[in-house]
């Protein structure tokens, strides 16, 4: 039993140690263009806590078309204090259909940091 655990830990190991960034998995479509890749390697660098990085990334991604990429822009602004723009970007995400851009509109403008509450 002990030497199962043990060969289940050292697998596991392995498997991930070829991940040196977050996001690696998503960097090689994303620097090809592919929107959503980028999306997704911008919200990982965010939970990663590389605003700028995820910023870089979502901004490539919204470019192109992305509408959560834009709300995931509007999630960085606002963690960054610039309600005004996190707003904006909100609004347009959750014009466009974005789930995502519906909820950051809705903490933008519960916010009393924001401004007026609506």
């Amino acid at each position: 039993m002990k030497q199962l655990i043990a060969l289940m830990f050292f697998m596991t190991f392995f498997a991930h140690a070829s991940d040196t960034e977050p996001g690696s998995q998503y960097l090689q479509a994303a620097e090809a263009g592919d929107r959503r890749a980028q999306y997704f390697l911008a919200d990982t660098w965010f939970s990663s806590g590389d605003s700028a990085q995820a910023a870089l990334w979502a901004e490539k991604a919204a470019k192109g078309g992305d509408v959560d990429a834009m709300a995931l822009l509007s999630q960085i602004h606002f963690s960054q204090g610039d309600y005004a723009q996190a707003k904006a970007l909100a609004q347009q995400a959750n014009i466009a259909g974005s789930k995502r851009g519906a909820i950051m509109l809705a903490r933008v403008l519960v916010n009393t940091q924001a401004g007026t509450t609506d």
